[in-house]
């Protein structure tokens, strides 16, 4: 059935499709005059009286916070070309994201889920599920509420996500970008959940289908990293 997209329909496929590939020098701007004051307050001060009178380097404050200036943007601008990564888009999707932007419609479909295996993400083990559906196709979810952070490490509740037979889905009518879905039916039996070895931005996004074959799936996200190192050195 293909329906009128909500407006939160139509602002997660302008996220998706977000054209931004690179860092933008008034975002870095931003970032660096945000957290300048606070990291002068616990980082700077103390590093400038402990390199004049306990290290014994003579620097003029003038010239301790051009140095200390330049460092920290050397960790910002890294930083924030990261968070870029893991959100920027495919090349290949994008025209077909902002069709459906441009068409504001969406399609609901139910479909049968046959297999699902995740990958855990090694930072906050947030795990990212593939689901098999009964033709073949692979879909890509988050399951955010398993992120654990230092906040809420000590009081984190598991996550209720649960793949089941049935999957009802809102998606464009172009990308095939999944913007919903509510699982029915019966429970589909886990294994463990594999380590991703692949760079961040070589993950897959929230929502997509892959190309990949189901049976490499495991091969091309988990790369024992032994085998990497092999590799590199033949």
């Amino acid at each position: 059935m293909i329906r009128q997209a909500t407006p939160k329909e139509v602002a997660d496929l302008t996220w998706a499709a977000h054209p931004v590939t690179k860092v933008d020098f008034p975002e870095i701007l931003i970032i660096f005059i945000l957290a300048a004051p606070l990291c002068t307050v616990i980082i700077g001060i103390p590093a400038f009286y402990v390199l004049k009178f306990s290290v014994g380097i003579q620097l003029s404050m003038h010239h301790f916070w051009i140095l200390y200036s330049v460092l920290l943007m050397c960790f910002l601008i890294p930083e924030a070309k990261r968070r870029r990564k893991m959100h920027k888009p495919s090349t290949k999707r994008r025209p077909a994201l902002l069709a459906d932007i441009q068409s504001r419609s969406v399609k609901e479909e139910t479909l049968t889920i046959t297999q699902a295996i995740r990958f855990r993400e090694p930072e906050h083990q947030m795990l990212i599920y593939m689901l098999r559906t009964a033709d073949d196709r692979v879909l890509v979810q988050y399951d955010y509420a398993n992120t654990i952070t230092e906040e809420d490490e000590a009081d984190h509740e598991p996550s209720l996500y649960q793949p089941a037979t049935q999957l009802t889905v809102a998606m464009g009518v172009t990308s095939r970008h999944v913007l919903s879905a509510a699982f029915s039916g019966t429970p589909i039996e886990l294994s463990d959940p594999h380590d991703l070895t692949i760079h961040v931005s070589d993950w897959p996004k929230d929502g997509e289908w892959l190309d990949i074959p189901w049976d490499d799936l495991i091969a091309h996200y988990a790369k024992p990293m032994r085998t990497r190192k092999a590799k590199g050195h033949a």
